[in-house]
């Protein structure tokens, strides 16, 4: 009898360690081997505190892969990697990218005043994150209008480019498209249109101020009596 007993009460204790943990609450998730609480007594769950986050690292004897901490000294949440590091803090909810739009528009620029590349709209400055890398998609939309006189030389150039600031104030800028609309024939005094539009995906590295500017010019040797773009739409979406 004593050994039937026995055995049913190491099944059953045998059964209780591998099924679903709860503390804190008699409900059970069977989706998740360990619940906490329920949430309705205001209480949470804390974490080991890290005050000395080196000795921790090199204590290879305990780091092991997965294991999640509070570091007290940047007062966030971090994990460790089981190579005697440690993760970067865990993003917390202030951290996380909210898509962030901005807008610039212009009536018309007149590209015929312009042999060197001018703004045609007000650039645009994605603020720098110190956590996140972020991607940003822009756009711009635009319609040429030609009207010729004696020339029928009409070329022009438009081109996006991104000045890239660090923490330190160094700026590289770099040209990220640039479109050639080439020689258009209209009969004098009358109006061509000829639409334009392109998006563009960026990536903006965390620390790094990004400001993008659209800009236009003329071929130095053209010239027609209207060259205008119209409608100017830039766009620009941080996320």
């Amino acid at each position: 009898m004593k050994s039937i007993i026995y055995s049913i009460l190491t099944l059953a204790l045998s059964s209780s360690l591998t099924a679903q943990v709860s503390l804190g609450t008699n409900v059970i998730n069977e989706s998740a081997v360990l619940k906490m609480g329920n949430g309705t007594d205001n209480k949470g769950f804390i974490l080991p505190i890290v005050t000395d986050l080196t000795a921790f690292a090199n204590d290879t004897a305990n780091n092991k892969p997965g294991m999640m901490f509070y570091d007290n000294s940047e007062k966030c949440i971090k994990f460790t990697k089981g190579d005697n590091s440690v993760s970067q803090c865990i993003l917390t909810e202030d951290q996380i990218s909210t898509p962030s739009a901005q807008e610039s528009t212009a009536g018309s620029f007149n590209v015929n005043s312009v042999t060197s590349y001018t703004n045609v709209v007000t650039p645009i400055t994605v603020a720098k994150s110190d956590v996140l890398d972020r991607t940003t998609l822009i756009s711009f939309t635009t319609t040429r209008e030609i009207r010729n006189g004696s020339s029928s030389c009409a070329k022009i150039f438009i081109r996006l480019r991104r000045e890239r600031t660090d923490s330190s104030n160094n700026t590289v800028s770099t040209v990220l498209r640039e479109y050639e609309m080439d020689n258009a024939v209209t009969l004098a005094n009358s109006t061509l249109e000829h639409p334009l539009s392109f998006t563009y995906y960026d990536e903006n590295p965390a620390g790094f101020v990004q400001k993008y500017y659209l800009e236009a010019r003329r071929d130095s040797g053209c010239s027609v009596s209207t060259n205008l773009l119209t409608g100017n739409d830039f766009n620009l979406i941080a996320y």
